[in-house]
Parts: C-alpha cells; structure tokens; sequence
C-alpha cells in the first residue's frame, strides 16, 4: 500500500539590510554564535570539551568570537561568548578555550574569506 508522503515546505532565504555600524553587526553575529550553540545541543552535538564554532569580528577582521572551554552548549548566551586573537590571546572574556580553537584559528587564519 502507497503512503501519501507530505509535500515538504518550502524555505527562502530573507535579505537582511546591512548592519548601520560595527557594533550592531557585531550584535547580530554573536546572537547567531549563541544561537548555533543551542541548535547543536538541541540535536546532541553539546559536548564543551568538544568542539568549537566561531565568527569573525566585523570590525577586525583578525579576531573571532569563541564559546567558553566546558560551557554547555545549551547554556551558552551571547555574554558568554569571548573575543580571541588569530595568535589564540582572549582579548574579551576570562574563560579558557580549547587548544585546538586557538591552533585551527591560527592555521586556518589565511583560508578563511571575510
């Protein structure tokens, strides 16, 4: 017997005026950071000892922002987040990071477009 199979939605993606000024684009940024966070907890990816994900800074293009060392991805809030040189230096922020963070944004400094 042939299940009927829902037709599935339909997804487009919204243009976003560009951000008047550093901080505002800066804010828009750390929200999405946060926000990836609580989406890979949400489908099991939470471990804090294991992984990373980052942003570059808008206004300098050889900073990123960072989660915490042990922060639970679910837990983690834009006030969490820290700003990190590419030499793996926490210029914002009072938690430690990963080595791995710090070496990859190192090694993956030229690679990666702005």
């Amino acid at each position: 017997m042939n299940k009927i199979v829902a037709t599935p939605k339909r997804y487009s993606l919204v243009e976003r005026t560009p951000a008047a000024s550093f901080e505002e684009e800066r804010l828009y940024r750390k929200q999405r950071l946060a926000a990836t966070f609580r989406l890979f907890s949400r489908y099991g990816f939470d471990q804090g000892l294991a992984g990373h994900v980052t942003v570059r800074d808008p206004e300098f293009p050889d900073r990123f922002w960072i989660n915490p060392l042990s922060k639970f991805f679910g837990q983690i809030k834009v006030s969490d987040l820290q700003l990190v040189s590419h030499e793996g230096n926490i210029l914002i922020g009072d938690k430690p990071i990963t080595r791995q963070a710090s070496s990859f944004i190192r090694r993956s400094m030229p690679l990666i477009p702005t």
